[in-house]
């Protein structure tokens, strides 16, 4: 049996209310959206997979790889380990622009490591974000001169779902994404430290709202 890594997971409603646009995150360009329904059968095998070796806990929304890095050194990674992380998307929808949001996280309520995927028909953006409330430590840029409790950064990525989304409330979307993180930095004993992240997620999200 694969050894499971489980970190504490949430919703995190936060993440959303106090999200900011694609714009502000300096990630204008909206890239295509892969369409390929076999994946399906991956993304329903791996849920399977899971709940049956976590009997007493309840899945919640997808299954995501990650590696962190800081000053080009790696010091954390699941990848090539037989180790998953357990993380549960948002969804939400807002007609006016006929765009949906999903943003998938790992952590607690107030910190955390995760994503924002922005869907505008055939087109999307994903930024990363990191957070962590009551402590200004973070810079999305080198010379930046403020610190903040998150930092929001443009990724390369790629998006693939099962299916085209219909842009209607109740609807489940299913995919895999996978992103490379830009650079941003943390404050640290002696300055600040370069952080970058890279996710790979398999994700089946709630219904939008």
């Amino acid at each position: 049996m694969k050894r499971i890594v489980l970190l504490a997971v949430t919703l995190l409603i936060s993440f959303h209310s106090y999200s900011q646009t694609a714009a502000e995150a300096d990630t204008t360009t909206y890239g295509y959206i892969r369409i390929d329904s076999t994946l399906q059968g991956e993304i329903e095998g791996e849920i399977s997979k899971w709940t049956e070796e976590h009997k007493d806990s309840t899945f919640q929304g997808g299954l995501m790889d990650m590696e962190i890095f800081s000053n080009d050194s790696e010091v954390f990674s699941t990848y090539k380990k037989d180790k998953v992380q357990f993380f549960f998307p948002f969804t939400d929808e807002t007609e006016k622009d006929s765009i949906i949001q999903i943003v998938g996280s790992t952590g607690t309520p107030t910190e955390g490591y995760g994503f924002h995927i922005y869907i505008r028909n055939m087109e999307c953006i994903v930024v990363f974000q990191v957070r962590k409330d009551g402590n200004l430590i973070f810079k999305n840029t080198k010379k930046g001169k403020t610190y903040m409790s998150y930092a929001l950064t443009k990724t390369q990525y790629h998006l693939t779902l099962t299916k085209m989304p219909s842009f209607k409330k109740g609807e489940i979307i299913e995919g895999l994404v996978e992103l490379r993180g830009y650079p941003y930095y943390e404050k640290g004993v002696k300055g600040d430290d370069k952080k970058s992240v890279n996710i790979i997620a398999n994700f089946k999200t709630p219904p939008i709202q």
